[in-house]
């Protein structure tokens, strides 16, 4: 106190604080804490309640209500401006009753109920910036007093944020946020991956710190969750009914009250209580052993109560060479997941402290059963198993999979094969004789058809066989039926002559070499991408493959989301939130699953052939219409870091345009012989020419020396004289 003593005002207070009780400080501090979350809610783009269990909020009561639900609650105060808070509690009959608080006014004691009535407090706080996580929420946040993990691991601290509500709104714009942590001695915020509700144990996990207070959020989204294993601890003979988030009348039986806790849509419903002397039917969000009670406290005869235990969902996803099993739990998971036949044990890989998981076996190793018909099926039993014990608990899991590869052109299964038979005279025949049955019906149209085609089009959109080298074109799956959603995964270029492969797609369907450069759906059965056609020598032949896999969710991998063309129609997003109905299952069904992908290969149906360009083709680049100095630039693709790979990130160079007799006879060769070739020929025909004009010359002198010869001979005449 020695630095207050130049401030005769703050010595003041602390002497009046002093004077006060506890309990008067702890509600003045609480009022303090709400005059700070009212100015920031005044204003507010988007107001929001965090709750208390068994905490009473004092103020000016706005409004007294009868409602059955917290959520009804905090639905009316949010219509009044003045409401900040509200008290959900139950009245002397025990009938669940709502107050509409208004903290700054001024506090009748008189008026208030007595704490321990009060189930849930809610407290309105400003949300900044809105957060899309929890806007389908009454509520966001449930606070737990002085609470904090035993582990500093999972705790992330959060530069230059002192404020609760700023703590708050930091939480709710990450995904991987649980739960809001705030010391309010050092005014420091934390996030933290775990919180009280995904944990089997908290005493494992949290103990008590007397200035840290825990916010465990409430928009986080479980689509990943099967929400059809999800399995209840039932109690018999004993429950709560002093604490709920609310209260249905006219329930059946225990069975109804917990389907009812399953299709709960306000959030994640963990633990339900039938009373059958009225039969109602209380729903909570939480457990008993996340508020430190034990059910067995309070037994009665005429009460059931059933915590949920934990909710498991499994992907399966079949590749080529192998198949690959990921996991994700509603709870914080350790142990280890391993495949087994009969008593042996194969693969076996440990999981710590983790929500997600998988583990990947290729086909034919791990103990794996292989199968030849109808198609070739791979098959393996892999188990999960809880590392708290080795005993077997309803905690482990049993996964059947099951990995069916099914050829290019196969039978389908809506195929049919229908015929009539004609009888002449059922009486005279007693065994099968082709004069007297005759079949109506021909079998051509019973034969093998793919259920997938890949066709390879040019830039036109036309069936090609031949391409030149650099060409631009596409690749067209097509699918038997209308309505499919399918997506394209390991997908490669195959060089039939040297069996050379290029990938372009890998098991994840995501595009792994630039000449796939955007996709785009044509139709409700159809995939289009966009290639290039190139890698390849001259006049290689080259097919398509790959394999297709059915599908229901994921049929646009996020991964390729920028390769997506969406002219068309707009693709549904995927980061929506699912507050789907869970299905409870029995025991013995939530402990087995069995998964199964069919995978369908896929081989262009065309066989391509890419040719370099031709001297026509060349003469068409605008680099070589012009004399002169082109300069070109070219980016080398980064290394790690950011980091170029060999030192440069960029390199120039300059290219002198040629004309086309130049390129020629320079850079083609076959151009180059074919002038020598014409060059041969006309020098041959001009060899002839001139050959053939020296021997008509030659013949020419010839004759006329002959025809001087004899000009040059004296002619003599002979006279004979007769009488």
């Amino acid at each position: 106190m020695d630095h207050f003593a130049s401030c005769p005002y703050v010595i003041g207070v602390w002497s009046y604080l002093q004077m006060l009780s506890k309990r008067q400080c702890r509600v003045m501090v609480h009022v303090v804490q709400t005059w700070a979350y009212l100015a920031t809610v005044k204003g507010c783009a988007q107001k929001s309640y965090f709750i208390e269990s068994e905490r009473l909020i004092e103020g000016g009561i706005i409004e007294k209500i009868h409602s059955t639900s917290i959520h009804q609650c905090i639905e009316q105060c949010s219509k009044i401006e003045r409401c900040s808070a509200l008290n959900f509690l139950l009245d002397m009959e025990l009938q669940p009753i709502c107050l509409l608080m208004d903290t700054t006014a001024p506090v009748v004691s008189s008026e208030l109920p007595i704490p321990e009535s009060v189930m849930y407090s809610a407290v309105s706080f400003c949300m900044q910036p809105s957060s899309l996580q929890c806007a389908h929420v009454m509520w966001s946040f449930e606070k737990y007093s002085n609470r904090a993990p035993l582990s500093a691991d999972y705790m992330d601290i959060v530069e230059n944020v002192h404020r609760v509500d700023e703590c708050l709104s930091h939480c709710a714009q990450r995904y991987t946020c649980k739960a809001a942590l705030f010391n309010r001695r050092t005014q420091t915020c934390y996030v933290s991956p775990i919180t009280v509700q995904n944990v089997y144990n908290v005493r494992k996990y949290f103990a008590v710190n007397p200035n840290i207070d825990l916010y465990e959020s409430n928009c986080a989204s479980y689509e990943e969750i099967d929400s059809t294993r999800c399995h209840f601890l039932r109690v018999h003979s004993a429950g709560f009914t002093d604490i709920f988030d609310v209260r249905l009348q006219q329930i059946s039986d225990v069975d109804a009250c917990e389907r009812a806790c399953l299709s709960w849509t306000h959030g994640v419903c963990r633990s339900f209580t039938f009373d059958r002397t009225d039969n109602s039917c209380y729903l909570s969000h939480t457990t008993g052993r996340a508020l430190g009670k034990n059910p067995l406290d309070m037994t009665n005869v005429n009460l059931s109560t059933g915590d949920l235990d934990d909710c498991f969902k499994f992907k399966l996803k079949c590749k080529s060479n192998s198949l690959q099993l990921w996991g994700s739990s509603m709870k914080i998971f350790s142990g280890t997941i391993k495949a087994k036949t009969n008593r042996d044990t194969f693969c076996e890989k440990s999981i710590k402290n983790a929500y997600e998981f998988e583990t990947e076996m290729n086909y034919g190793e791990c103990g794996m059963q292989k199968s030849s018909y109808p198609y070739p099926t791979f098959t393996s039993v892999i188990v999960l198993k809880e590392g708290s014990t080795d005993l077997i608990t309803i905690r482990d899991k049993i996964i059947q999979v099951n990995c069916r590869m099914h050829q290019n052109l196969e039978v389908l299964p809506d195929q049919v094969l229908s015929f009539r038979l004609e009888i002449e005279d059922e009486n005279t025949t007693r065994k099968l004789i082709t004069e007297s049955i005759r079949l109506a019906s021909s079998s051509s149209d019973f034969v093998p058809r793919p259920k997938y085609t890949l066709e390879v089009l040019d830039a036109s959109g036309q069936l090609t066989d031949i391409v030149n080298v650099g060409d631009f074109g596409y690749l067209l799956v097509t699918g038997e039926k209308m309505e499919s959603n399918f997506v394209v995964c390991d997908v490669a270029a195959r060089d039939i002559k040297s069996d050379r492969v290029i990938p372009l797609i890998d098991s994840d369907g995501c595009v792994i070499d630039k000449r796939i450069s955007s996709f785009k759906r044509i139709g409700n059965n159809q995939l289009r991408m966009r290639i290039e056609f190139s890698g390849f020598t001259d006049h290689a032949e080259v097919v398509y493959e790959g394999i297709v896999k059915s599908c229901t969710q994921d049929c646009y991998p996020k991964c390729n989301s920028d390769l997506w063309q969406t002219d068309d129609e707009p693709r549904a997003k995927s980061n929506q939130v699912n507050r789907s109905r869970r299905v409870s299952r029995y025991a013995d069904s939530s402990r087995r699953f069995e998964l199964s992908e069919d995978i369908y290969t896929l081989r262009s149906i065309n066989k391509l052939t890419i040719i370099a360009r031709s001297v026509k083709d060349s003469r068409s680049d605008k680099n070589t219409l012009s004399y002169g100095t082109i300069e070109e630039k070219t980016s080398i693709p980064n290394g790690k870091d950011g980091y170029p790979q060999n030192g440069d990130s960029n390199v120039s160079w300059r290219k002198v345009a040629m004309p086309s007799y130049m390129r020629c006879i320079c850079d083609d060769f076959s151009c180059l012989f074919t002038v020598l070739l014409v060059c041969v020929q006309v020098l041959l025909i001009i060899s002839g020419i001139g050959v053939a004009c020296i021997y008509i010359r030659q013949w020419k002198q010839y004759r006329r020396r002959q025809q001087e010869q004899l000009n040059d001979i004296p002619i003599q005449y002979e006279f004979t004289v007769t009488n």
